[in-house]
């Protein structure tokens, strides 16, 4: 008998889902998840997302959703901590089957269990998935366990300073070079963007905080939001501009 194929875990960012179930506590759950009741996630997302309520069998292929969805959502606090973690425990089996021991497994260890199952930067996604959603679950984990991040890209090169010919002074800084910095305190400075809709009207997105000035978590969700808009912009540009 040919061995049956396992489906791919979860490799959404694990906020992202915890979002999700959070505001279907505050909305309701739909009859169907599709991309019309989200219309604030990508394509690439949504389809992201339905690969985790799949996983957990929180809907079903269709993406109509099923009483384990339900039991998720209305649990609140420490009950919803323990649901998750049961759902953790009935759904990855090839880690919970003792091959794997999290209270001292190493970040190899778990890596190589996901590389039966994925391949490519997708196992890196999925065992972040996991790692925090373990650690949201309350499960005890290995100290030598992390969230795994994303691959920067090549360093940047830093420019040299050109040295004056013929022995002239430097040039003096232009005051234009730094002003917003000038205006504000690195940590005040901020930026803001705004996007034409297809329905009309804008939408106005603005930060009152530089990036460099970010945590580590709200600086990834950034980017995200920054990749959502450079999306939702390039779909809505005409070819021709």
């Amino acid at each position: 008998m040919a061995e049956e194929k396992r489906a791919v875990p979860p490799y959404l960012p694990f906020k992202t889902f915890r979002t999700f179930i959070e505001g279907l506590a505050a909305t309701g759950i739909p009859g169907r998840i599709e991309r019309g009741v989200l219309p604030s996630y990508s394509g690439g997302m949504v389809s992201a997302l339905l690969v985790t309520l799949r996983f957990f069998r929180l809907a079903d292929d269709d993406g109509k959703p099923g009483p384990r969805l339900e039991r998720l959502v209305s649990a609140e606090g420490d009950d919803r901590k323990k649901v998750l973690r049961e759902y953790l425990q009935d759904s990855y089996t090839f880690i919970f089957n003792d091959s794997v021991n999290l209270s001292n497994a190493t970040q190899t260890q778990v890596r190589e269990a996901f590389e039966v199952v994925a391949s490519g930067d997708t196992v890196r996604k999925c065992v972040a998935f996991f790692v925090a959603a373990a650690q949201d679950a309350g499960l005890t984990l290995s100290r030598f366990l992390k969230v795994p991040r994303a691959r920067n890209g090549a360093p940047r090169k830093r420019q040299r300073a050109v040295a004056p010919r013929n022995g002239a002074a430097a040039a003096a800084p232009s005051k234009e070079i730094g002003t917003q910095d000038q205006r504000l305190p690195p940590t005040q400075a901020g930026t803001s963007r705004e996007l034409k809709l297809k329905s009309g009207g804008t939408l106005t997105v603005s930060a009152t905080i530089g990036l460099f000035s970010l945590i580590p978590t709200d600086r990834e969700f950034m980017f995200e939001l920054m990749t959502m808009l450079d999306k939702y912009e390039a779909k809505s540009t005409p070819a021709h501009e």
